[in-house]
């Protein structure tokens, strides 16, 4: 059932249809929480409803992302009263209906109003003195090496959060269950495949589903993920045949049920 989403803002409430789902932590002008930073940088987390929960994604490359004061990477479930933090911003599920998802989004005024202070403003600060230095001689100056690494580390962390986001809006939620519950699961695929519990977050195209467990034969099944969403695949492995020696006393009866 389609949610619409309340966000409850200093300056007033605002509402989000469902098909503006997810919601956005991010400075960028898409934004639909903004946090502090460049406006062209991608979002940095998302809230989202799956399976009729909320749903928080840390993106890849980000931290300092905290639920409840703990913090959390990739995907985590959300309960009604758990309160996120990033970059001064707080984020609380107050509550989550049949009709709405409500967020309640405060900002830390110290992450806000304040900003370092400018050297030209200090009228005590010392003149800078100019070194001349013979013709032909030069010097790499460490503030620009400095800079130039910086630069090169944002636009790769840049490049990976772009394609992370581009991943996370494109792909589709899937259930993959597998008998027994306690085998571990192996979902082959080119890129990472995300996932909380049985719920993968996967594109669309063909996977192969792998298990294996002791006394179990080996399960290698293929799947079709298609564009409708909500898919649901659940597999049963089976047991190997065995031989059951019984060594009793004489004139004992002996069942085997199964």
């Amino acid at each position: 059932m389609a949610r619409d989403v309340i966000l409850v803002l200093p300056e007033g409430e605002r509402s989000l249809a469902a098909d503006n789902l997810p919601v956005l932590l991010g400075s960028g002008a898409g934004a639909h929480i903004r946090l502090p930073g460049p406006s062209g940088a991608p979002p940095a987390a998302s809230i989202n409803l799956l399976d009729d929960r909320a749903l928080v994604q840390c993106y890849p490359g980000i931290s300092g992302l905290l639920l409840n004061g703990e913090p959390i990477s990739g995907a985590q479930w959300l309960e009604e009263g758990d309160r996120l933090a990033i970059a001064g911003v707080e984020v609380a599920l107050d509550s989550l209906s049949l009709e709405a998802m409500r967020l309640e989004v405060s900002y830390l005024a110290q992450a806000w109003d304040t900003r370092p202070p400018e050297l030209a403003d200090d009228e005590d600060a010392p003149a800078a003195i100019a070194v001349r230095r013979p013709a032909g001689e030069t010097r790499a100056l460490p503030a620009q090496k400095g800079r130039f690494w910086l630069r090169l580390t944002a636009g790769v962390l840049l490049a990976l959060l772009g394609g992370s986001a581009i991943f996370v809006f494109t792909a589709e939620g899937v259930l993959i269950e597998v008998e027994p519950a306690e085998v571990d699961v192996q979902v082959d695929a080119l890129l990472p495949t995300p996932h909380v519990g049985s719920r993968y977050l996967l594109w669309q195209g063909s996977y192969r589903v792998r298990a294996e467990l002791e006394r179990y034969y080996p399960l290698d099944e293929e799947i079709e993920v298609g564009g409708e969403g909500g898919q649901e695949f659940r597999f049963a492995m089976r047991l190997l045949p065995g031989r059951v020696v019984v060594d009793a006393a004489a004139g004992a009866e002996i069942r085997i049920e199964g």
